[in-house]
Formats: C-alpha cells, sequence, structure tokens
C-alpha cells in the first residue's frame, strides 16, 4: 500500500516553531535565528494571521527587538517585519484600569513592559539617523497607545522621550494631550534636552515649550536646553525659547553656567555658531565679560579660534553689542593663565582679529609678545603646501599689525622665530631652477592672480617678490599646491620652488629684523639707513640675516659676561626707527 504524500505544516505553526526555538546565539550567530523568520515572513503565501491569536505581547516584542536591534536587519529587512506585524493586526494596547473614567485617564508610567521603542531609543548609534527616525515612528504604529507611557525601568527611558528624540510631532502632541508631563527626565536629560541633542524638529520644541517644559532646567553635566542648542548651532530654536519666554514672563537664564563655568554664549563661540552668537547678543543680551572655570571671557574665545575668518565678524559683533551697553567689553582682561585676547589672537595667526583689537585701544604697554606659543602654531605638521603659507603668511602678518601700532619685537622674540626658520630648515639654498619644457609650460599656467602667472614670478627678484606678495590682497595660494605637487617635475626643482616660496613670504621680516643687529655689529660706526641699504642686497639671503642676528645677539652675551656695567654713549643719540611701509621694505 503506497503512503500519503508528507502534508507540509501551515505558516503560521513553522513561524511559531522558528520564534520559540531554541539557538545558541554565540555559536550559531544571530543570523541563523533570525535569517529562516525573515525569509517565511517576506514570502508569506496568502492572508496575514492575527499573531496575537498564536503569540504573547512579549514574544512580539522581543522578535521585533531582535530584527530592530541588529544593525544587519535595522534597515530595509526590519522595516518589512514591522509592516508583516502591523499587518496582522497587532496593535499594543495598554492595559487601563477598569473603575477610570475616560475624562480622568492621564499618562502613566508603567515598568512592566520593556518594547522595541526602548531599545532602538537607548542604542540609536547602531544606525543612522534618518534610519532610526523611520524605524521609531513605523514601531509607533504597532505601539500606539498613549493612555501609558512604557518605561524601561533599568534606563528610565519612555515611549514619549523616543518620540522627542525623533521628532514625531504628532506623537509628541498625543503624549501631552494625554496629560504626559513635558519633564519628565530620562536619567538628567528632559524631554527638552533630548529633542535638542538630537536635532528634533521646531515643532516638537514649541509643543513641550507650550505645556510647559523647563528651559532653564541643567542635566548632568550642568547644561541646560540652550546650553545644547548654542553648541549644536539651533539660533531658530534659541529664539523660539526667547519668545515663548517673553510670552509667559518666564525668564531664561541666557547666562547659565555648566560645570566648567561655560555660560551659552561660550559654547557658541568655541563652536563657531555665528547665527547663535547673533541671537545671543540680540535677543538673549548675555553678559560680556562672564567668565568660564579657565577664566576666558566670550573675547578669550573668539580670539582663541580666531584663525575661522567669520570669527572676526563675531568679533565686530561682540564690539558693537558692547557699545549698546553700560558694561562694556573688557579688551584687556586676563584669564587664569595670565593670557589676554591680544595674545590668543596673535597665537591664532588671526591678522583680523589682532587689527580689530588694536583698534579699540588695547593695552600695548603690558603686551608681552607669546614668543613660544606663536611658534607652536606655526610649526604645523599638516602636509598641503597651501595651509604651510598661509599659515607663515598670516604669521608674517600679525607681526606686520603690531609693528604698525608701534610695538616692536624684542631682538629675542625675532630671533626665537628665526631659529624656528633654523629648525624646519625653510631657508632657500639656490635659486638655479631646472626649468624643462614642460616645467615652464606648467609654471606659465598656473595664476597667482589676473596679470601674473607663476612663472613670471619666479623670473623677479627676491624684492620685487616680496613686495608683490605684500600688496596682493587675493592671491591664489592653490598655484603653489598644483606646481608642487605636479609629480611630473622633478624633485630638485619642486624642493628649490618651495625654498624660494618660504624665502620670499619671510623676506621682509627678516630684512627688518637684522638691520639693528648689523648696526649693533658695526659698533654703530655705519648710518642706520646704510646697514638697511647693505641688507637689500639680494645676494644676502634669508640665513645670512640670521647668520647676523645670532652673532649681535653673541656680541652682546660676550660684552655683558666680560663688562657687566654698562657703557657709557654720551651725546650718542638712538637710531631713528626705519618705516618699511612708505620705504616698500624689502
Amino acid at each position: 500500500m503506497a503512503e500519503n504524500p508528507q502534508i507540509e505544516d501551515p505558516p503560521i505553526v513553522v513561524l511559531k516553531r522558528l520564534v520559540r526555538r531554541r539557538v545558541d546565539l554565540e555559536s550559531e550567530g544571530i543570523e541563523s535565528y533570525l535569517d529562516p523568520i525573515y525569509s517565511l515572513i517576506v514570502n508569506w503565501p496568502g492572508q496575514h494571521p492575527r499573531l496575537l491569536d498564536e503569540f504573547q505581547k512579549e514574544e512580539i516584542d522581543s522578535l521585533l527587538e531582535k530584527f530592530v536591534g541588529y544593525f544587519n536587519y535595522v534597515g530595509e529587512k526590519a522595516k518589512n517585519v514591522i509592516q508583516f506585524v502591523k499587518s496582522a493586526g497587532f496593535r499594543d494596547r495598554p492595559d487601563i484600569l477598569e473603575d477610570s473614567e475616560p475624562s480622568s485617564r492621564r499618562v502613566r508610567p508603567s515598568s512592566s513592559r520593556v518594547t522595541p521603542i526602548h531599545y532602538l531609543a537607548r542604542a540609536s548609534w547602531l544606525c543612522p539617523e534618518p534610519v532610526f527616525r523611520r524605524r521609531i515612528d513605523e514601531l509607533f504604529g504597532v505601539y500606539n497607545g498613549f493612555d501609558v507611557d512604557y518605561m524601561d525601568e533599568s534606563h528610565g527611558c519612555t515611549h514619549f522621550h523616543a518620540a522627542c528624540m525623533t521628532g514625531n510631532q504628532r506623537i509628541v502632541e498625543k503624549f501631552l494631550a494625554h496629560g504626559q508631563d513635558p519633564n519628565v527626565p530620562w536619567g538628567s536629560d528632559t524631554p527638552l534636552h533630548l529633542a535638542a541633542k538630537y536635532k528634533s524638529n521646531q515643532g516638537v520644541v514649541k509643543l513641550l515649550l507650550k505645556w510647559g517644559a523647563n528651559p532653564n532646567q541643567p542635566d548632568a553635566e550642568g547644561s541646560t536646553p540652550l546650553h545644547v542648542f548654542a553648541r549644536i548651532g539651533y539660533g531658530v530654536y534659541l529664539m523660539l525659547i526667547f519668545r515663548h519666554s517673553r510670552a509667559e514672563h518666564r525668564p531664561v537664564q541666557v547666562d547659565a553656567r555648566d560645570r566648567k563655568g561655560r555660560a551659552p554664549l561660550h559654547l557658541a563661540l568655541r563652536h563657531n555658531k555665528k547665527n547663535v552668537v547673533e541671537t545671543l547678543l540680540k535677543v538673549g543680551r548675555p553678559s560680556l565679560n562672564a567668565t568660564d572655570a579657565d577664566g576666558l571671557t566670550p573675547l578669550h574665545y573668539v580670539c582663541q579660534r580666531a584663525s575661522r575668518h567669520d570669527l572676526v565678524e563675531i568679533l565686530s559683533s561682540l564690539f558693537g553689542a558692547s557699545k549698546k551697553r553700560t558694561n562694556w567689553l573688557d579688551i584687556n582682561c586676563r584669564d587664569r593663565s595670565g593670557r589676554t585676547p591680544l595674545q590668543l589672537a596673535v597665537t591664532s595667526l588671526c591678522p583680523g582679529a589682532v587689527d580689530a583689537l588694536l583698534n579699540r585701544d588695547v593695552d600695548l604697554a603690558s603686551f608681552v609678545f607669546p614668543t613660544e606659543a606663536f611658534c607652536e602654531s606655526l610649526s604645523t605638521d599638516h602636509h598641503y603646501l597651501w595651509y604651510k603659507l598661509k599659515r607663515l603668511t598670516d604669521a608674517l602678518a600679525v607681526v606686520d599689525r603690531l609693528r604698525k601700532y608701534r610695538y616692536e619685537l624684542s631682538p629675542d622674540d625675532a630671533l626665537t622665530i628665526m631659529e624656528f626658520y633654523d629648525k624646519c630648515e625653510l631657508w632657500q639654498k639656490s635659486r638655479n631652477f631646472v626649468y624643462n619644457d614642460y616645467t615652464i609650460n606648467a609654471a606659465q599656467t598656473y595664476k597667482l592672480s589676473e596679470n601674473m602667472s607663476l612663472y613670471d614670478f619666479l623670473q623677479l627678484s627676491l624684492r620685487e617678490a616680496s613686495m608683490y606678495l605684500y600688496n596682493q590682497t587675493n592671491l591664489n595660494y592653490n598655484a603653489f599646491v598644483q606646481f608642487q605637487e605636479n609629480r611630473r617635475i622633478s624633485g630638485e626643482a619642486r624642493q628649490a620652488f618651495v625654498e624660494h616660496v618660504c624665502e620670499v613670504f619671510s623676506r621682509r621680516f627678516f630684512q627688518r629684523e637684522a638691520v639693528y643687529p648689523l648696526y649693533n655689529l658695526c659698533h654703530y660706526r655705519l648710518p642706520i639707513d646704510f646697514c638697511d641699504m647693505t641688507l637689500r642686497n639680494e645676494t644676502l639671503l634669508n640665513k645670512d640675516l640670521y647668520h647676523i642676528c645670532v652673532a649681535a645677539r653673541d656680541l652682546k652675551n660676550d660684552v655683558v659676561r666680560y663688562n657687566p656695567r654698562p657703557a657709557r654713549c654720551e651725546g650718542r643719540q638712538a637710531p631713528k626707527r626705519l618705516n618699511y611701509d612708505k620705504m616698500g621694505g624689502s
């Protein structure tokens, strides 16, 4: 008698068996558990079953948690599984007390359920932000009860927190309409903190403020929502807080400090958020001289990072805000290390910031040039030539700005900068470039400006090239970079080119600083003008000028060593100060 053909089990039976089977995840991997389930779900034959007739809530929670928690499934695969659960009729319904009237029902935290929403909210780093937001929104299609706000007791996270993180305005409004506390914390973070940190939309922030969220509540680090918005650069959100504060007559603590003593204005300046700075200055009116734990004022923060071009504009905004107030901005204040804003601007190699401070009558009498920090800023490990050249030109421009306001570097400071050149071997050894036809054509192709090619620039004398760079405001640094990185040009030619460019950029500085050392070496017998004219001789390279300064220092040390009493020079007047700006120095 023939055997009956094997009858396949119904899909729902297979699904129950797959979901409830035990798998050693450590040895077999979670794929061995999820892959068969996913394959069955996406190829489900016929109408989807009612899952609640076959599974417990906890089983469905666990299944969804595994799919959204495993990074290989958090994308479209997780979406397909969530859609299957929804189409299978699963809608989570929180248990409401039978004796409670509908009008009296309010959101109650419950620690009895941990859902996939909790898991994904805690592990938001597992997936990109857009995917995280979509998965949470899809899960709210399954867990769409708002009478109970499920809480993960071990972490304090609730569904309401997850909604604030994703910026789901509809879900947030439903929770608030059911009486959810807008200040319920997750750890030390309020919903307003979460909306700020996860860059939620304006609608969620408006809702939270409307329902009584406290913008002055600090987190564990002492940061209020204002600190968070200032750090990430959401000036529009700050405006929402200020407008709500005025409408509700609730003052916002615009100068609140975190654990490091920083106010929101400090953080906005530190992270270069120009729009936030402008919003705070126009609407918030924060203290302009507030200091953090290190004694840094907002002006220190600007000058500390003043290499960013737009921060110079922010510096002007600070001065503009100061004019409109009775408490003037203190431009000579010192931090706990004794540094002034001008010293930080010099260290940051920002000529614009130095100019802005010097135009406000900063105290130059007590200014001490930060030589060591200046050289540290100049010495960069950046491998791009244009970056090195930009730092070099900015550094020399800072020295020029100080000199313009009658501040002269001490011989020791100038020599320290020169020693940095010697340490980095930036000296020009020869101008004998090895040109071939390709090198000439390439140099003619690269343009420093509209009327000057790189080839024409290389034909200029040291004095002419130095004056060209000094008078050029919009220099195309990429021309230097493209020539230096062109591998079809010989290595010798490119090395000689880099040395020549460094020579030209620093020519004015070396010539100016070597005049008085040469005057001293000649024992004051030669006129200062003659010393200057001698140094204009182009046979003298920067390294020669450096050696003149070293010799003058050694001579001075010898004089002090063998004749400690100061020499009397009766009737001798100090040499006049040379004006290189009018003489066209170099």
